[in-house]
């Protein structure tokens, strides 16, 4: 079992520096997920016991926990939506979890 105490995405800086130091070669499309959380102002989640994600199509809510879990590295069965640079910016985030 794991206790998920908070989570953290880049800032806007460290998102900044990507696009300067790490992408700046590639010629991609898109760079998902990066530029999706600083424009919400999202970069810090603290969870409790129950914690319930809402929020309108297209802001990010399965995003999010595809992030966590991989970060988690949960087993999972389903396919997700993942780019490029999923890894690099699944290793920019930081989970802070609790063991029972």
């Amino acid at each position: 079992m794991i206790y998920l105490n908070g989570f953290t995405a880049p800032d806007e800086s460290a998102e900044w520096n990507f696009f300067v130091y790490g992408a700046k070669e590639t010629c991609f499309n898109t760079y998902y997920p990066y530029q999706i959380f600083p424009k919400m102002e999202f970069e810090k989640m603290a969870f409790e016991t129950v914690t319930i994600f809402y929020g309108g199509n297209g802001t990010g809510k399965t995003t999010l926990l595809n992030i966590i879990a991989e970060k988690l590295r949960l087993t999972r069965n389903a396919v997700f939506n993942r780019s490029s640079f999923f890894e690099r910016y699944v290793s920019c985030c930081r989970a802070d979890i609790e063991k029972p």
